[in-house]
């Protein structure tokens, strides 16, 4: 994943209060289906709240195997609808989501969200981030537009840049301040930083997550986000600055995910209606290292 690196601009200070724009309207509350765990094969689940014995912070993630369905590609369409929140009943990127409880990965950036989600955007879209997210905004336009703008201005802005350049150890999930303050990250620091600011702009973090998965094109794990809208999901990469829908990301294959709402681990539809789930190392993997 290679960035063209450029220096963000100095951010002036807004006063000024966000105007709403058009396309946050009142949104009916999605159907939700509660995937169960009955039927899996044991998956020695523990292990993804536990760190494996023996495995570092700065050591590579075990390798995980995993099978990507076929899906065909789709774009996102202009003037979609904005949802509420999160449809686990749908699935992303061929996968079905099942919610699950404490993640290692992301530890401390999940909190903000969880606490964004419930007490506004002011958790974890603050001084410089906000700044930004006042001067993004473009308030009349539709939300796909918004989507748009958000995306390829973060893609220009940040230089990608490996946890082991800017923090010296394998995985490290910067806050959004952080990533602004020295105008790099990784894949995670782009979506953290996505996700902030369209909660500044009115975005639900319940309709936000944040997913980590494997790019089976490029053997290497990666982060992205996810916004849902009604009737799919879209997808903010720093690898494009394409907003498109998840059908459209054939190569992805995702893990797991954090959003305002739940952490969810991902399966694949095994015989008759059970679901699959891979999860093997998912506490040690780290965005931007190969498998």
């Amino acid at each position: 994943m290679v960035t063209e690196v450029r220096e963000a601009a100095p951010l002036k200070r807004r006063q000024a209060q966000i105007v709403n724009p058009t396309w946050l309207t009142p949104a009916r509350a999605s159907t939700t289906l509660r995937l169960s765990l009955s039927g899996l094969p044991p998956l020695a689940l523990a292990a993804l709240n536990s760190t494996p014995q023996g495995l570092q912070d700065d050591q590579p993630a075990a390798q995980d195997r995993i099978t990507t369905a076929s899906i065909p590609a789709a774009a996102a369409p202009a003037g979609a609808e904005l949802s509420k929140t999160i449809r686990q009943d749908l699935p992303l990127f061929g996968a079905h989501r099942i919610r699950f409880g404490k993640i290692k990965s992301g530890v401390r950036i999940s909190a903000l969200i969880r606490k964004a989600a419930s007490s506004g955007s002011s958790a974890i879209c603050i001084n410089q981030c906000a700044d930004l997210a006042d001067s993004l905004n473009l308030k009349g336009l539709d939300i796909s537009a918004q989507l748009r703008h958000v995306s390829a201005s973060v893609n220009k802005m940040v230089a990608y840049k490996t946890d082991e350049q800017n923090h010296g150890r394998l995985d490290y999930w910067s806050t959004p301040n952080e990533t602004l303050g020295r105008s790099s990250g990784d894949c995670e620091d782009y979506a953290i930083l996505k996700m902030a600011l369209l909660s500044r702009l009115g975005v639900p973090m319940t309709a936000m997550e944040i997913v980590v998965l494997k790019d089976t094109s490029r053997r290497l794990f990666h982060a992205v986000l996810s916004v849902a809208l009604k009737g799919e999901s879209v997808i903010l990469d720093n690898m494009t600055d394409a907003v498109e829908s998840d059908t459209a990301k054939r190569s992805y294959a995702p893990l797991f995910s954090i959003s305002g709402k739940a952490n969810y681990i991902f399966g694949y539809k095994g015989g008759k209606s059970n679901l699959l789930a891979s999860a093997g190392s998912i506490s040690s993997i780290a965005p931007g290292a190969g498998f």
